[in-house]
């Protein structure tokens, strides 16, 4: 299920990563978003992780930030915007960094 809010967050993927710091850097998104890059470093985004909660109006949903060095997951960050709930680091990932 694939929402406006989602279609919005994929242009707003691709106009970041055209301005970023690390231009080189590969882009996925779970809507569809898939730009290669060249650096080695892909960002995999999904910015509505939850997305029957998010239409519903219900706090259960939350941001996924990862990533991956030459394909191997180095970090994971997820928050839950309407709980209030920053990004924060993954467990997992600080375990295996």
């Amino acid at each position: 299920m694939v929402t406006e809010m989602d279609e919005r967050c994929r242009g707003a993927h691709r106009r970041a990563a055209s301005a970023a710091p690390r231009p080189d850097d590969g882009i996925v998104g779970e809507e569809g978003t898939a730009d290669v890059g060249t650096s080695g470093v892909r960002w995999v985004i999904d910015p509505i992780d939850g997305t029957t909660n998010y239409l519903y109006g219900l706090s259960g949903f939350g941001v996924s930030i990862a990533a991956e060095v030459d394909g191997d997951a180095v970090d994971r960050r997820g928050g839950r915007p309407g709980a209030g709930r920053p990004l924060h680091r993954d467990r997992r990932a600080a375990a295996q960094t």
